[in-house]
């Protein structure tokens, strides 16, 4: 199967949300007593997400630069920042960051 990036990323918002296939599919982990850290590190790529024409990646990036990744875990992906998911995502979303800056 060939997809974009663009229609993988599409709608992060969405995917983002505790029933969807990002943050759903990590809690499902955690209900079966498997830590998802590659889950973590996909849900960090979906908050880096960042296509103009989309339009919920516009509003995720709004929500970031107001809100901080702790503050859209928390309002959009129901996930406590505190939490290990929540530490584990933003561990990688940092990683990701900073490697994107080196660039």
């Amino acid at each position: 199967m060939m997809d974009t990036v663009v229609r993988v990323g599409r709608d992060p918002l969405r995917k983002l949300s505790p029933k969807d296939r990002l943050i759903g599919g990590a809690l499902f982990c955690l209900a079966q007593g498997v830590f998802p850290e590659h889950v973590a590190c996909g849900c960090a790529a979906a908050l880096l997400y960042d296509y103009p024409k989309d339009e919920e990646a516009k509003a995720l990036q709004r929500m970031i630069a107001e809100e901080g990744v702790r503050g859209v875990l928390e309002r959009v992906c129901g996930v406590d920042p505190e939490s290990e998911l929540g530490k584990a995502i933003e561990r990688w979303y940092r990683r990701f960051q900073e490697e994107r800056s080196r660039r």
